[in-house]
């Protein structure tokens, strides 16, 4: 699962995945959501099931949240908060929509304040 896991993060898709978060306005809303082409609307459901499987697969234990912080740790959060406006218009009606996206993004977002860690290029780490 772990192996897995890191290999889908090394395609062509999911790096247009990272670009579309990184370079896109989202939206704040169903009505802005609705608005955009289809598209956009697919890439942004496309995000955000794929966050919220990896949240799924941290919270149940089969991979660690060690492993997503080192790679693409704060890709998360930064997605989360782009994301935030629009699953919290839609969650008086849709109570678990990106329940576990959240929850990683937040966990990732505790442990980057409160325990970031070393880039491991500074940890002068030895192979014998």
């Amino acid at each position: 699962m772990t192996l897995e896991t890191l290999r889908s993060f090394q395609t062509r898709e999911y790096a247009e995945l990272i670009h579309y978060v990184i370079s896109r306005k989202m939206p704040r809303n169903r009505k802005e959501f609705d608005a955009f082409p289809v598209k956009d609307q697919v890439l942004f459901l496309q995000v955000s099931q794929g966050m919220e499987m990896l949240g799924i697969l941290v919270a149940e234990k089969y991979i660690d949240l060690d492993l997503v912080d080192k790679t693409i740790g704060s890709l998360v959060s930064t997605a989360w908060e782009k994301f935030k406006k629009l699953t919290m218009s839609v969650r008086p009606t849709e109570p678990f929509v990106s329940e576990y996206f959240q929850w990683l993004a937040e966990r990732i977002s505790e442990r980057m304040s409160q325990r970031p860690r070393k880039p491991f290029h500074e940890l002068n780490v030895r192979i014998p």
